[in-house]
């Protein structure tokens, strides 16, 4: 066989094999555990999300976690217990139970609840945010590695500090994700 013979064939061969290894390396639309085609009125999860952390003024770090609503009229009631906890209960924080349904461009919510770990809580340890709905089990680890550091409550690039805010005028402010809790007693 002459070169060229050879060189078509091989160039015929790879045109031929190609598209067939790039549709075999798909992933049906059917098969696609989450895509846009899972977002529904109603019957899909909630998604948690660790969204990052920060370093307080004191050396300690908060963890943030998140989440993703998939359904756009259904509200989710998920009590604490065996379908929403974290893997390690040494830190106090108010997980969220109830999830309202909400529209496409505001579904995740950032920093829904934060963790504050202490100084020498390590880069390699971890606590996760398990969530069953819809029938799904899912969780999110959150951890100090660098690259999910937040800048917060000082940006070096916003050149300010991010706004102070107060319950009453003569409250404890806070800034950043940390957020105000405050329990009071009606008469």
């Amino acid at each position: 066989m002459s070169r060229s013979i050879i060189h078509k064939l091989t160039f015929s061969s790879v045109l031929f094999l190609l598209p067939a290894i790039v549709f075999a390396q798909q992933i049906g639309l059917t098969q696609q555990y989450w895509s846009a085609e899972v977002i529904r009125s109603h019957g899909q999860p909630v998604i948690p999300l660790f969204d990052g952390w920060f370093q307080n003024e004191d050396g300690s770090n908060t963890l943030c976690f998140g989440y993703f609503n998939l359904n756009t009229e259904q509200a989710l009631d998920i009590p604490l217990g065996e379908a929403n906890y974290l893997s390690d209960t040494r830190y106090p924080t108010q997980l969220p139970s109830h999830f309202d349904p909400l529209p496409p461009r505001y579904r995740h919510i950032f920093c829904a609840f934060s963790v504050t770990v202490p100084e020498d809580f390590g880069t390699e340890q971890k606590i996760v945010w398990h969530l069953a709905s819809a029938g799904q089990q899912l969780s999110v680890p959150g951890h100090l590695k660098p690259a999910f550091v937040l800048d917060e409550p000082r940006s070096d690039g916003r050149g300010d500090l991010a706004p102070l805010i107060k319950l009453n005028p003569d409250g404890e402010g806070v800034r950043g994700r940390k957020g105000i809790h405050k329990q009071e007693v009606m008469t």
